[in-house]
């Protein structure tokens, strides 16, 4: 969703099983696409390991075109907590994507960035038996088990059929046909860069906020608990992010962390709590604005089941022109989406804008609600409907 800061040149992980093959590639000038190119550092060999979750073994019907999206990055394949940088001396960093309507035979080629020059690189036919039409990869990583990852920009380029894929942010339009994430020198957490290029904001030591001008020059906006989730308004002077409270959170399960919403002026400095939580934003980008920046859509809850009932449901925020304020417009305002006694519909992952006010979700319902009336929704926030799509 935000791009990262700006010496930030991220690579790429190989989607890949333990038996692929992975060639080690002389360093060659970086497409267009890449920001910069450096000399490489020195890198251990990569080690990839892969069990793709697999939904169907059964080979798709019909035309659909095959599809890599919403490439992530993660310290742990399971781990909903993600990131876009990372310390010094981290010894493996897992990538995770999805797929569909895959067929047996396809090529695909990874290409791994780092630095801005090519690293890895591998091509062979998809593995339809292993991995099925549909789904996520979740257990691809790199790692060195010994020293560590070295330090530097790493950036992921999938491509079918010789078809770059849009792994990139879903909120961008279009959507980048990359993914980037980064392994910085010092205490930096992550580091976002403005829609203009002329700021970074950066979070350190989990939830102090700084934004850099373009000299470098920091200045301190906020100090809080934890900073997990940040992103830039398109005018390129308000960064919303959240500030994460985990003081009540219940033993062995999500519950009890809660999530304030704040906005920061980067002219005057000024923060404002626009929105408090009783529970927290879930989902690896967590608020997401709208292309022109007046709504934000987020999923709310820990996404706890117990029986018919489930902790998470889809929640929109119309900013104040003054952005000092929000209007909060909940799932359940919208007309279209079923309903019956003692069910609970909730938002199965993270959506993604198609425009400036319509937002397309996957649902899905509890207990009494048929799972043939569920599926991909389009939110309307200019008129609070919802339409099976």
């Amino acid at each position: 969703m935000n791009k990262f800061f700006v010496s930030l040149l991220l690579i790429v992980f190989p989607l890949s099983a333990c038996s692929f093959d992975v060639q080690i590639v002389t360093p060659i000038p970086v497409p267009s696409e890449s920001l910069a190119s450096t000399e490489p550092a020195t890198v251990p060999v990569a080690t990839i390991s892969a069990t793709a979750d697999k939904s169907s073994a059964t080979p798709p019907q019909g035309q659909s075109i095959p599809r890599f999206f919403n490439a992530r990055f993660a310290d742990s394949p399971d781990n909903e907590s993600l990131r876009s940088s990372y310390s010094i001396g981290i010894k493996e960093i897992f990538a995770i994507w999805d797929y569909e309507n895959m067929e047996d035979g396809l090529m695909v080629r990874r290409e791994w960035y780092l630095d801005g020059r090519l690293w890895l690189q591998r091509e062979e036919p998809w593995d339809f038996s292993k991995y099925g039409e549909k789904g996520t990869v979740r257990d691809v990583s790199i790692y060195d088990l010994d020293v560590g990852l070295p330090a530097g920009a790493y950036q992921l380029r999938l491509f079918i059929e010789g078809v770059q894929q849009p792994i990139g942010a879903s909120s961008k339009i279009p959507v980048e046909t990359w993914a980037n994430f980064s392994i910085l020198p010092d205490e930096f957490y992550a580091g976002f860069l403005s829609p203009n290029s002329q700021w970074s904001a950066q979070i350190l030591s989990g939830g102090r906020l700084i934004v850099r001008d373009i000299n470098g020059s920091p200045t301190e906006l906020f100090v809080g608990l934890e900073i997990p989730y940040l992103v830039w308004l398109p005018d390129s002077r308000h960064i919303l992010f959240v500030d994460r409270d985990r003081s009540g959170k219940q033993p062995d399960t999500p519950m009890g962390v809660r999530d304030d919403l704040w906005i920061v002026d980067i002219m005057n400095t000024e923060t404002h709590l626009l929105y408090r939580s009783n529970s927290a934003f879930s989902g690896s980008a967590g608020p997401v604005p709208s292309a022109d920046g007046h709504y934000v859509a987020a999923i709310e809850g820990s996404g706890f089941g117990d029986a018919c009932i489930v902790d998470s449901r889809l929640i929109f925020f119309r900013l104040a022109r003054d952005f000092l304020s929000l209007t909060i417009l909940r799932q359940e305002e919208f007309a279209g989406i079923p309903s019956a006694p003692d069910s609970i519909v909730y938002p199965v992952e993270e959506g993604a804008w198609q425009n400036n006010t319509q937002y397309l979700a996957n649902l899905n319902g509890t207990c009494n609600i048929e799972q043939n009336r569920m599926g991909s929704y389009l939110f309307d926030v200019s008129n609070l409907t919802a339409q099976k799509q």
